[in-house]
């Protein structure tokens, strides 16, 4: 059996880096972000309401899991706290059986940049896996707090 120093010489490593287009994102912002404000506003999202957002597919374990933490912990305890506040919930796969109140599957998003730079705050409770980081890439580029 080879050592790990072996195959780390023998293996070639590739890095694709992760960035976020500004382009595209100014494009869109401009273009969706009033489209998505009176969606919230057609479905019944206040701005007196905090939205928090989580974009990831559930067929993905780790994000399924993250989904779940969101419904059956995060969501119940700022409810007991008095934190009223809106999960959204983007891309599909499996819906927990019992749903929060405070928790909204959105399914597909086509302006998602838009949605994500009208919300207060962008999750990324995901412990593994490999996607969280363009997941934190894509949340700060869209906040106006950073851009």
């Amino acid at each position: 059996m080879a050592s790990p120093q072996l195959l780390r010489r023998l293996t070639p490593t590739t890095f694709i880096p992760t960035s976020a287009d500004f382009d595209i994102i100014d494009k869109e912002l401009i273009k969706r972000k009033d489209a998505v404000c009176s969606y919230f506003e057609r479905s019944g999202f206040t701005k007196e309401v905090s939205r928090l957002i989580f974009t990831a597919t559930r067929l993905y374990q780790p994000n399924r899991r993250a989904v779940w933490w969101i419904n059956d912990y995060l969501a119940p305890e700022l409810e007991r706290k008095k934190r009223i506040c809106n999960f959204l919930i983007t891309s599909g796969g499996q819906i927990p059986t019992s749903k929060h109140k405070f928790v909204h599957f959105m399914g597909y998003v086509p302006y998602l940049y838009a949605m994500i730079a009208n919300c207060k705050i962008g999750l990324v409770p995901v412990r593994e896996g490999r996607g969280a980081l363009t997941k934190v890439v894509e949340l700060m580029t869209c906040c106006e707090g950073h851009r």
